[in-house]
């Protein structure tokens, strides 16, 4: 969760998209490797939207917060409830 939550706060502090997918990788791991099935299928399903949102973060910055951060936050609290 610290790992998710420091990676928030870089994506909102500006974080090139080079890094970013560098993250992502090292998230998909960490999601990959939960041990209930249940919880690590809903968060590698909300993990694709924060995948997904790499193409915002290149093309429409301006639009951060609505889409990355938001994904970003939703997988944050998916965890933290599920955990």
């Amino acid at each position: 969760m610290e790992y998710l939550e420091s990676f928030y706060g870089r994506v909102q502090n500006g974080m090139k998209s080079q890094a970013y997918n560098s993250w992502v990788v090292n998230l998909r791991t960490d999601l990959s490797a939960i041990a209930d099935a249940a919880i690590r299928q809903g968060a590698l399903e909300l993990f694709r939207q924060v995948e997904g949102s790499e193409y915002v973060l290149k093309r429409n910055p301006e639009m951060l917060e609505s889409v990355v951060l938001s994904a970003i936050r939703r997988l944050m609290d998916y965890l933290k409830g599920a955990l």
